[in-house]
């Protein structure tokens, strides 16, 4: 399934993304943010999380 996830605190990005589930969805988003993560994706280490939500956009 194909999620819309939105994060926001002093900045605002909206993914899209295969994802089983909302939280999984939410959770892939969040690694993105973590500054301890190994992946090589963009980090925000300066900023405080503080909404994220996930919305299912399609169905499989």
């Amino acid at each position: 399934m194909k999620y819309k996830v939105e994060i926001s605190a002093t900045f605002r990005e909206t993914f899209e993304i295969e994802a089983e589930s909302e939280e999984e969805a939410r959770d892939y988003v969040m690694a993105q943010f973590n500054p301890y993560t190994a992946s090589p994706q963009k980090v925000y280490t300066d900023y405080d999380i503080g909404d994220i939500y996930a919305e299912q956009i399609d169905e499989d």
